[in-house]
């Protein structure tokens, strides 16, 4: 993919943080864990942003001299970024939530013998 664009945005959670499909979705699953030194390969722009990280990909350097990236709170402001945060944090929790009550996650237990 990074030799067929000019450049690549990939985000990534640091490392490997183990997560199932949500909703369903086997593409939301981590089956792996990526870091900077993963992409050593290729020209990069690597931003930290928390727990995961954002990266600019390209085939050739001269494709990211303009470039510039900025972690996402800083783009919003302080008190905007602040909501954003806790809205994020809440949708996380609610999915994480349904994933870990929805009856195919739960673990089955054995019927019992009421008499």
């Amino acid at each position: 993919m990074v030799r067929q664009t000019k450049a690549t945005l990939l985000t990534s959670p640091r490392g490997f943080s183990p997560q199932g499909a949500i909703y369903d979705n086997e593409h939301e699953r981590h089956p792996s864990g990526w870091g900077v030194q993963d992409f050593s390969a290729y020209p990069c722009l690597y931003k930290d942003i928390g727990f995961t990280f954002m990266m600019v990909l390209s085939s050739e350097s001269g494709n990211l001299a303009n470039v510039e990236l900025i972690h996402p709170l800083e783009v919003l402001g302080v008190r905007k970024g602040s909501r954003e945060l806790a809205r994020l944090i809440a949708k996380r929790t609610r999915q994480r939530w349904a994933v870990a009550t929805s009856p195919k996650t739960r673990p089955r237990t054995a019927p019992t013998n009421q008499a």
